[in-house]
């Protein structure tokens, strides 16, 4: 069992936070964490702005890759036999193959969103446009260090005897 507090970190004083852990133990311990369907998770691509950095096609591959990273999960085909026997070995076989394929899969998916959860955050981040701001307040910052340079040299220039 996993340590809960290492996981969730939860900062109130007001709060019992062991108790918290405690209850937390107690339910992953009652329930299983085995499950067919997958949350979706609350970092999600927002419509495409005009003014972003990135072009329209990137944030459309992005919105797609948002609806599909969780359609990795395989499900049993309907197997047919005219042997019974047949049958019930090749359904016991396509169900341990696909016990451990969905295994994988859903590491996949948690991968898929963590590199989601990356890359919408890159393209959405709320600096996303401020190097352009940047790069002009530097040029302008660099013009007025040049001119007062060229002014103390025409100034260093005149005391010279």
């Amino acid at each position: 069992m996993p340590d809960v507090t290492r996981i969730l970190e939860i900062v109130d004083s007001a709060l019992d936070t062991e108790a918290i852990a405690r209850r937390i133990r107690e339910n992953l311990h009652e329930h299983s964490l085995e499950a067919r369907e997958f949350p979706e998770f609350a970092v999600t691509p927002p419509p495409w702005d005009p003014h972003s950095r990135f072009p329209e096609p990137v944030h459309y591959d992005l919105q797609q890759a948002h609806e599909a990273y969780t359609q990795t999960w395989v499900t049993m085909p309907p197997l047919t036999s005219r042997l019974p026997l047949v049958g019930r070995i090749k359904r016991a076989f396509h169900r341990l193959v696909l016990y451990y394929v969905n295994r994988l899969a859903s590491q996949q998916m948690v991968v898929n969103a963590a590199i989601l959860r990356v890359l919408t955050r890159l393209v959405v981040a709320p600096d996303a446009a401020a190097p352009d701001a940047d790069l002009a307040a530097l040029q302008d910052e660099i013009a007025a260090l040049r001119a007062r340079v060229a002014q103390l040299e025409a100034s260093a220039e005149e005391d010279v005897p």
